[in-house]
């Protein structure tokens, strides 16, 4: 028997060893949330915690407000980093000029600097400027932060769509920005939206700047979270519903997105 014939059910095995290993978190929370809310405490299969959670029973937990915050704050995050990102990236990648590669590489410095010692004169400005606990002040962070990453991913997907796609529209009487628009962005769908995914998921998941930036009136879902970690107890229950039903949008989010990420993985290789 040759190498070929165990080949599939080795491959077979470590997929499903991999997809056990990262869903494994996610059950645990998942049987967490439908358990007691405080561990060691006697209780059955209960909906309690999500009925607590999402304020059905009366109780104001202003989750689904710091739900609606995030969703806002993620969207325009997303939004605003993509519509800079894919400039920024086109013209690093199809526009050469002397520096164009070193602007490049050094924009990864930039996300190599520590968050926290950035926090003091952040905030700084943005009591100064009225930014503070306000939708726009957290987006243009967020985008400040992601941009790097954003644009360095684009520049993959832009090197990976052959140039002469859009020379051939300028051939045809386009100009650049024309065939950067009716030609180079349709073609890089794929990559667009792999990377609106991660710039929202980024956005979402954020915590240290929505807690130092952000007050009363924008409570994002990992702040708020942070209240069913109490001094003398953990609400292991109400947290693990917390994170359920706060992971659902960016299950959806990429799920519908899921035949364009497959694309996006191919994306370069496979040149018709």
């Amino acid at each position: 028997m040759t190498s070929h014939t165990y080949r599939k059910p080795i491959m077979a095995v470590l997929t499903t060893a991999t997809m056990l290993f990262f869903a494994f978190p996610f059950v645990w929370t998942l049987l967490i949330s439908f358990g007691p809310d405080i561990l060691g405490s006697a209780s059955s299969f209960s909906l309690d915690n999500y009925v607590y959670v999402l304020g059905i029973n009366g109780v104001d937990t202003n989750f689904l407000k710091s739900m609606q915050d995030t969703l806002v704050v993620g969207l325009g995050t997303m939004i605003l980093a993509i519509s800079l990102a894919v400039l920024a990236s086109y013209a690093i990648t199809r526009c050469k000029f002397r520096g164009s590669g070193l602007i490049a590489f050094g924009m990864l410095a930039f996300p190599m600097a520590p968050a926290v010692g950035l926090l003091l004169p952040i905030f700084v400005a943005f009591v100064v400027f009225g930014l503070y606990d306000t939708y726009g002040g957290l987006v243009l962070v967020y985008t400040a932060f992601q941009l790097p990453l954003i644009i360095w991913m684009l520049r993959g997907f832009f090197q990976g769509l052959p140039a002469q796609l859009e020379e051939a529209a300028m051939v045809d009487g386009c100009s650049r920005f024309s065939a950067f628009l009716r030609v180079v962005l349709p073609n890089m769908r794929p990559g667009l939206t792999a990377t609106a995914i991660l710039s929202f998921l980024l956005a979402w998941n954020e915590f240290l700047f929505p807690l130092a930036l952000a007050g009363s009136n924008v409570t994002v879902l990992t702040v708020a979270m942070d209240e069913y970690l109490g001094k003398a107890t953990i609400y292991y229950g109400r947290l693990g519903a917390a994170a359920v039903v706060g992971a659902i949008p960016g299950i959806l989010f990429t799920a519908l997105a899921g035949r364009e990420l497959e694309k996006a993985l191919t994306f370069g290789y496979v040149k018709g």
